[in-house]
């Protein structure tokens, strides 16, 4: 008979342990046993004994069950070990951080399967990594946006709400997120936009007014959302405020008008005048020098308007270099007033100055003296005959504030709003009788504005207005000027 020690019935499956010499020779132990047994009941059943070979039998039957039941438990242990081992990999990444590679505490099969896992753990990590990045460029996009932007599924439920679109309707993003937009935000103008654009399943755009927000004007544009497959999941809505371009365009279109009809009424009038000299009035001396002196009045008016316009342009302009320096405001008051004097003293109105002397003010010399002018000429034209106009100051926590009052008719008190708006005027007709061209108090605003200032009215009927104009404070010292 074959001697040879036989092959072992199961070889032990890839161990987890630091020592796999050790579990294997265990798990080879019953095999070894039965293997013996049954050499032993071959013996005896050699030596005819009967009673001893079943015996062996029955033990070496007993050795093969019991070397299959160490096998199994074996293998359920590393199954197991191997599972709670994959559960960590996949585990979050505070959780797998310092455990390294799955591969390394295995061999063979389990290796193999290992390696695998690895790798579909790293290209997750990257995936999940990418989609992470993703998320944070759309949040910081959307974040700096200047327009809302709305989004909601199929069911009308908010699924995206930016900062600019709290601002608008006045809604945190965790208020809305998750509820019924026309639920969240109460407009229904916009909450209609997007339904339109799931019902249609196209864009749209329209312009709407938002009278809750302050009579502000927005403009919705709206689109889709549809998965690659194209099916539907719901609409995005991009919400542009338009409120104050619609006012610029308002103020430009208005410009535009004052401007033509301004240039219009003296342009026709001197077209009609020197048609009348060429028509044979050119002989009557005393009707043609009438006639010219008109022309050269409605000439200077031109000639005011185009000035006028000029300066409001310059003072606009951001290319305008304005030169702050400390200067002695009572001496320009003087100055203008005495411009002033020979045509206010053939109506008998005074004009006085009661600012202190120094009075220093930090301020560019030709815009001040605009401003001066302008308020100074406002004041002679709306103050009737006797009337007064004073001039005066005061310093305040690091400001300097003068005022040009006067006796006139005073300014309603819904026209306070708009007195410095170009082209405003209280009382048209009288106003263009004085040759104004409704562009003076629009340059003083501006030119104060310039130089960092406010200026303001404050005005009743019947009593005489009164304009401020605060700039920033000159040192309360004498300064030597070079």
């Amino acid at each position: 008979m074959d001697r040879r020690e036989p092959r072992p019935l199961a070889a032990g499956p890839p161990e987890l342990l630091s020592q796999p010499g050790r579990g294997g020779f265990l798990l080879r132990l019953p095999a070894l046993l039965a293997v013996a047994v049954i050499a032993w009941s071959l013996w005896a059943l050699y030596q005819v004994d009967g009673r001893r070979a079943l015996v062996g039998a029955a033990a070496a039957l007993a050795g093969w069950g019991l070397a299959w039941a160490w096998q199994h438990q074996r293998q359920q242990r590393f199954v197991d070990a191997l599972v709670q081992r994959l559960a960590g990999r996949v585990s979050g990444p505070e959780e797998r951080n310092g455990r390294g590679s799955l591969a390394a505490d295995l061999r063979g099969d389990a290796r193999r399967i290992a390696s695998a896992v690895d790798a579909g753990d790293r290209r997750w990590r990257e995936v999940l990594g990418q989609a992470q990045a993703r998320s944070d460029l759309l949040e910081t996009i959307l974040g700096s946006m200047v327009d809302g932007v709305v989004a909601q599924d199929a069911r009308g439920r908010v699924l995206l709400f930016n900062e600019a679109a709290e601002a608008l309707f006045g809604c945190r993003r965790g208020e809305v997120i998750g509820r019924p937009l026309l639920e969240a935000i109460r407009e229904y103008d916009v909450a209609d936009a997007l339904e339109t654009a799931m019902r249609e399943g196209a864009g749209v755009t329209r312009t709407i007014g938002l009278a809750r927000l302050g009579e502000r004007e927005l403009q919705v544009r709206t689109a889709p959302l549809r998965s690659r497959s194209g099916e539907l999941h719901g609409a995005v809505a991009v919400l542009r405020d338009v409120t104050e371009m619609r006012r610029l365009e308002q103020v430009r279109t208005e410009f535009v008008a004052n401007v033509s009809h301004e240039l219009r009424t003296p342009l026709t009038a001197l077209k009609g005048f020197i048609e009348t000299l060429l028509d044979g009035a050119v002989d009557d001396r005393a009707t043609a020098r009438r006639f010219l002196e008109i022309m050269r009045r409605e000439t200077d008016r031109l000639v005011s308007l185009i000035s006028d316009l000029l300066d409001l342009s310059r003072l606009e302009s951001p290319r305008l270099e304005v030169r702050l320096e400390t200067l002695n405001l009572s001496d320009l008051v003087d100055q203008s007033l005495e411009l002033f004097r020979h045509r206010a003293g053939t109506r008998g109105v005074e004009l006085a100055s009661e600012l202190p002397s120094p009075f220093w003010v930090e301020a560019d010399e030709s815009l001040l003296r605009q401003v001066l002018v302008n308020l100074i000429d406002n004041a002679v034209k709306y103050t009737p005959e006797g009337g007064r106009i004073w001039i005066s100051g005061s310093r305040e926590e690091g400001w300097a504030e003068f005022s040009v009052s006067d006796t006139g008719p005073g300014i309603p008190r819904k026209a306070l709003d708009r007195i410095f708006e170009r082209f405003y005027r209280v009382d048209k007709a009288r106003s263009r009788a004085m040759g104004g061209t409704g562009l003076g108090l629009s340059i003083v605003r501006h030119a104060v504005e310039r130089q960092g200032g406010r200026v303001w009215v404050e005005s009743q009927l019947g009593e005489g207005s009164t304009f401020r104009v605060r700039l920033h404070a000159g040192p309360t010292s004498e300064v030597t000027r070079p």
